[in-house]
């Protein structure tokens, strides 16, 4: 990942908001997550997301993070997304896979 975020935040009041996600986003456990823009993707998480500082296009910086979420199937659809972003974390019981939970990782 590059230093670059379109979004960076420095109030204490956003920060925090995105370490409350982070804290929903456990290693290894599988996630529905809901975009702020609608899209939804169902995954793995990699590695629990760490809060990091990031230069936004204007070269201000601040805050933000990013989790990663694997594609059980394809690797090749693994997805990255802003904690900023995301507007609900739902866990996915553990068990049989459905193939129909597998295919979100592109956005619905």
């Amino acid at each position: 990942m590059g230093a670059f975020a379109n979004n960076v935040y420095t109030d204490e009041a956003t920060i925090d908001a995105i370490e409350a996600r982070i804290r929903e986003l456990p290693q290894s456990a599988r996630v529905k997550v809901t975009l702020s823009n609608g899209q939804v993707y169902v995954g793995t998480v990699a590695e629990r997301p760490n809060i990091q500082v990031f230069r936004n296009a204007d070269g201000d910086e601040g805050n933000n993070a990013i989790v990663k979420l694997e594609d059980p199937l394809d690797a090749h659809q693994d997805a990255y997304l802003w904690i900023d972003e995301i507007v609900k974390v739902e866990r996915v019981l553990q068990g049989p896979l459905d193939p129909d939970d597998l295919k979100p990782l592109r956005p619905e």
